[in-house]
């Protein structure tokens, strides 16, 4: 009997302590340098694009997004980026959240937009005043095409990614 509710507690206690389900999951991280030396984050999501919240603190320049009932799917934690004045992002889960921090080497303005299943998140470039980190629907953009001599390197991260380090490539 004694054997049976340890048993039975152990279980209960699993249970309670399991996290829950998170109804998004971030899969994929696209960095690229844009024409105005902002850096340009497509974050792709199976199951939709999830509330999206962030801050950004000036000292140490860190931007902060907490993407709400997300799991991370992400092959590395942390990616060294160099692009933009952002030097590293971490991508932290904890239940049911994620949080993506951007290392800034200076306090960087910072905005989002949905796009069907992906979230672009633009950091840097022109000083306007930074975004709240709602993220507001947008019909995507075509695409304009892009001289290989002429596009920024960009990078890119993936749950099948064979690389130990993030694929640094040309072109967008």
């Amino acid at each position: 009997m004694r054997q049976l509710i340890g048993t039975l507690a152990a279980l209960c206690l699993a249970l309670t302590a399991a996290p829950v389900l998170a109804a998004s999951t971030l899969t994929d991280l696209d960095f690229r340098q844009g024409e105005r030396g902002e850096l340009l984050i497509d974050l792709s999501f199976r199951g939709g694009v999830p509330e999206v919240r962030g801050y950004r603190l000036d000292e140490p320049a860190r931007l902060t997004i907490d993407l709400v009932d997300t799991a991370n799917a992400l092959e590395r934690r942390r990616l060294d980026l160099g692009i933009g004045g952002v030097e590293q992002v971490t991508a932290l889960e904890a239940g049911s959240r994620t949080r993506l921090v951007f290392h800034m080497d200076r306090p960087l303005p910072y905005d989002t937009v949905q796009q069907g299943d992906q979230l672009r998140l633009t950091i840097g470039g022109p000083a306007t005043a930074p975004s709240t980190a709602t993220a507001r629907p947008e019909p995507a953009a075509p695409q304009a095409s892009v001289p290989a001599a002429a596009a920024p390197a960009a990078c890119r991260v993936s749950p099948t990614s064979t690389f130990a380090a993030a694929r640094v490539v040309l072109g967008g």
